[in-house]
């Protein structure tokens, strides 16, 4: 029984559905015969989803839920794509209205179902295709316009409101409305483009700037055409927007990393070369000369290997900036990567004036680039090496004047680092003479021509013989005997120093065996280990292995390290010491004073005698300054419960002022120079050898 007038609701043309409350079609008016074939028995007591297409009908059911749990009125138009199913299965395009009845407290669904119009289908589908177009639009950032010229309004679709940042309210729907929201350095541009487009009868293309009303800026590509009446007359312009925001985003995003480092943000070695390229051009056609500095850390490595590669790249950013915070005018910096930067300077013009400040900003950067990182396991003394190269007298391009700039920085690596150098035409021919020396080693080190001189050390108390200092020397097959202080860093450099210092331990541990085969007094060989061997995870091994293999005791020998290399990689160092130490060997300090160890760290390490250095021997008795120094150290030493000994002695004056503070030991060519191992057996006595 219907809870409304039936014989009033069958003279609706409309299709009239009621349902209850769970769905149940509890009465049909006779116009559903005529809308889908059914009589309207047919369908009572049936759920309403009987007339929905099989593929919406499990969608259907919540939505209808829903609508019955929340009364309201409800239209669903043309455009929403409803259908309907009707006797034969087919399915008939239609619009609803949905309204609640309630009646005896029941609630009750009022369904009105009509087919579509022509009309309507045509307007659904012009709906469907603009939402189609409107999805489309929004999916490649893309909207579309149309200006009437004549009238002067201006119609968007949905997506450039979206680019402008707008709702339809708030746009003047004119062109001059549009011209407001354009960057004021785009403006001109675009208007000429228009005009230009009006003009010529040819359609434009512009790229330009939107500032939305929150202060965004969009960046945009902007097509248009004009239309014409029978006359020629510009009536209409019709184009398109496309945001192009991201792709220029990401072209920028490209540019950086192409152009500048990542790590410290500065410019890389490709924007680098571009600057000094430019910079040749202008200098060329100005008569200008212009400077390179080629800055290299000193000891950065250390860093690194220690405390791992983000702590590394840290520190370097850190040196970004200092170096960025004290640059002179139009001074240029760049990073050509790990450890190395690129100053370019106008300072040097070849005078006096400004070739000072050249050094003196030279010596700026060496300041302010010597620092001491503390970590929990090591502390990390940096320095800076700087190579100098000048245009147009070192190179007449990038690749010259860089070449310089390194050759010049290289030097001053050999030269013990901390400090800078103009770059000299004679590093080429120095270099290649390196080069060849290098390759030279490689054979004398196959061919045995490398021998080990023992130089002799003296007792202060007795001035007795006490033991002697092994040292590499090199007989070369055609340029003879050459200097370790010419060979040694070239060896050190190219990695030559392990095989060569390996060699020395052994041959030094061989004459240890023979002196004491002839000889029951207490000597001590002592033998330099170079930075490369210290680092070296079989080192250890080697020195265990050539005690061994020569039969001798640990306590024969004495490894000498340098006070700078010990204080490197400390906490790694002390390990590698104490390891030594457990095998017997004694360890000295060699070069004491000159280095920057703490009395923190001297406790800590397993040391037994302390070298003073011969730049303090030198000046004594009479040079005050290297009398207190030289006093200071044995007065160290004894308090510590350590040796001393002094090298490099060469006069009586000397031996009596250190006999007299209380130093152990001398050595040094008032007792005996460095001389072959026979040489050194006759003259100390020991002519059965």
């Amino acid at each position: 029984m219907s809870p409304l007038p039936s014989n009033l609701l069958h003279l609706i043309s409309d299709s009239i559905v009621v349902v209850d409350s769970k769905g149940i079609i509890i009465w049909v008016n006779n116009s559903i015969t005529k809308l889908l074939g059914y009589q309207p028995a047919e369908l009572q007591g049936k759920t309403v989803e009987y007339l929905i297409p099989k593929r919406y009908r499990e969608k259907h059911i919540p939505i209808r839920n829903a609508f019955i749990s929340h009364p309201s009125e409800r239209s669903m138009e043309t455009a929403s794509g409803l259908w309907a199913v009707d006797k034969n299965k087919n399915e008939i395009p239609v619009t609803i209205e949905l309204n609640h009845y309630e009646k005896s407290g029941n609630l009750y669904t009022v369904c009105s179902i009509r087919t579509l119009t022509e009309k309507e289908l045509v307007a659904s589908a012009l709906y469907k295709m603009q939402e189609r177009l409107e999805f489309s639009q929004s999916l490649a950032h893309v909207g579309t316009w149309d200006w009437d010229i004549i009238n002067e309004t201006l119609v968007w679709t949905d997506e450039i409101y979206r680019i402008f940042g707008l709702t339809p309210q708030e746009f003047g729907a004119s062109y001059e409305g549009f011209l407001n929201f354009i960057h004021p350095d785009d403006r001109q541009s675009v208007i000429d483009a228009v005009n230009n487009a009006i003009a010529d009868d040819t359609p434009y293309e512009i790229i330009h700037r939107v500032i939305q009303p929150s202060g965004e800026i969009k960046h945009v590509q902007e097509k248009g055409r004009v239309i014409r009446d029978e006359n020629s007359t510009p009536i209409r312009m019709i184009g398109a927007v496309l945001d192009i925001t991201q792709q220029i985003k990401n072209e920028e995003k490209l540019t950086q990393l192409a152009h500048f480092d990542e790590l410290t943000l500065l410019p890389n070695r490709t924007l680098c070369r571009q600057e000094i390229e430019a910079r040749i051009t202008k200098a060329q056609l100005n008569k200008k000369n212009f400077t390179i500095l080629y800055v290299d850390l000193d000891n950065f490595k250390y860093i690194n290997d220690t405390q791992g590669h983000l702590i590394g790249d840290e520190f370097l950013h850190e040196i970004a900036i200092i170096l960025s915070n004290n640059l002179p005018k139009n001074a240029y910096l760049a990073r050509l990567g790990g450890d190395e930067f690129i100053l370019i300077s106008d300072l040097y013009d070849y005078n006096t004036d400004t070739d000072k400040q050249n050094r003196l900003f030279c010596e700026k950067i060496i300041k302010l680039l010597q620092v001491r990182k503390s970590y929990t396991n090591c502390v990390v003394d940096i320095t800076a090496s700087i190579g100098i190269a000048l245009f147009p007298l070192h190179g007449q391009d990038f690749k010259e004047l860089l070449s310089s700039a390194d050759q010049a920085m290289y030097q001053v690596k050999l030269k013990g680092k901390n400090n800078y150098e103009l770059y000299n035409p004679d590093i080429e021919e120095k270099k290649i003479h390196q080069l060849r020396l290098i390759s030279d080693m490689h054979t004398s080190l196959k061919n045995g021509d490398f021998q080990v001189y023992y130089q002799a050390k003296q007792s202060l108390k007795n001035n007795t013989l006490v033991g002697c200092e092994a040292l590499v020397r090199w007989e070369h097959p055609e340029l003879g005997k050459l200097s370790p202080i010419e060979f040694i860093p070239l060896a050190e450099s190219s990695g030559l120093i392990i095989p060569i210092g390996k060699y020395v331990l052994e041959k030094a541990c061989q004459f240890a065996k023979n002196w004491h085969k002839h000889s029951t007094l207490p000597f001590t060989v002592s033998i330099n280990v170079s930075a490369a061997q210290l680092e070296a995870e079989y080192f250890v091994d080697d020195v265990k292995e050539s005690i061994k293999k020569s039969g001798i005791n640990g306590d024969q020998i004495e490894l000498e390290i340098t006070e700078s290399l010990l204080m490197e990689n400390i906490e790694t160092t002390i390990k590698t010491l104490f390891k030594l130490k457990s095998l017997g060997v004694a360890i000295s300090i060699d070069d004491f004073g000159t280095g920057y160890s703490s009395l923190s760290y001297l406790k800590k390490l397993p040391v037994d005698t302390l070298k003073i250095d011969k730049s303090f021997i030198d000046g004594l008795p009479s040079t005050g300054d290297d009398s207190v120094i030289v006093s200071s150290i044995v007065a160290l030493a004894n308090s510590l419960q350590l040796k001393t000994v002094a090298e490099g002695v060469e006069n009586q004056e000397q031996k009596v002022f250190l006999s007299a503070l209380g130093c152990d030991t001398l050595q040094g060519y008032l007792y005996s120079k460095p001389i072959p191992e026979n040489e050194f057996h006759l003259k100390f006595g020991c002519s059965q050898y």
